[in-house]
């Protein structure tokens, strides 16, 4: 399935994506994390969800490590990573 928010493309068939006609270099992780957001715009999702889903069930760290995961993210991204907003006290959401 292909998605696609403005330039951001993301086929989750082959696992990558582009911006802007360029190639995303994403961690399977990252990857995950930003289909998650990118198909539920303005959706809020906690970074418990989060881990969940992209670093598993069994996960036993800090739920630190999505603020992390969310900066590489973001970064990766430039301008675009913009759109992916921290909600005090939640988590994240895609705008």
């Amino acid at each position: 399935m292909t998605r696609d928010s403005t330039s951001l493309v993301l086929d989750s068939g082959a696992h990558d994506g582009s911006l802007g006609g360029e190639p995303l270099l994403l961690s399977r992780r990252e990857f995950d994390v930003l289909s998650l957001l990118v198909r539920s715009p303005g959706r809020t999702f906690t970074r418990d969800f989060l881990l969940d889903r992209a670093w598993g069930a069994d996960y036993e760290g800090l739920d630190r490590a999505v603020d992390t995961q969310m900066m590489r993210l973001r970064r990766k991204l430039g301008d675009f990573g913009q759109r992916i907003e921290a909600v005090w006290g939640l988590g994240y959401r895609f705008r």
